[in-house]
């Protein structure tokens, strides 16, 4: 019963990382899962902030953690406005993108 619950959590873990939304940039370039660091630099620029962050899911047994980076950035979207992402990179590719749009009334 404990594998198969452990192997359920594993699974639900997992589905925020096959699900991966993308962003369009002002001048139409798209920023999008699978993509490398040094494509997001070139497109995107330098990020305003960058963290590291070690993920890890308590099976009762000492393992590794898995290590992300995590970038901010302040962008002008496709469809007009400023928006806040948050791009989180795993083994130099970029995993997810959060974004949220800012001053909309």
């Amino acid at each position: 019963m404990k594998k198969l619950l452990l192997c359920l959590s594993l699974c639900l873990l997992a589905l925020p990382a096959i699900a991966c939304d993308s962003f369009r940039l002002k001048d139409g370039k798209l920023l999008h899962c699978g993509m490398s660091r040094i494509k997001l630099l070139e497109l995107a620029g330098s990020p305003m902030d960058k963290y590291t962050q070690t993920l890890g899911v308590d099976s009762g047994r000492a393992t590794a953690g898995k290590t992300v980076e995590v970038w901010s950035y302040r962008l002008q979207g496709s469809i007009g406005g400023e928006y806040l992402l948050t791009v989180t990179l795993s083994n130099g590719q970029v995993q997810n993108i959060v974004s949220e749009q800012q001053d909309r009334l």
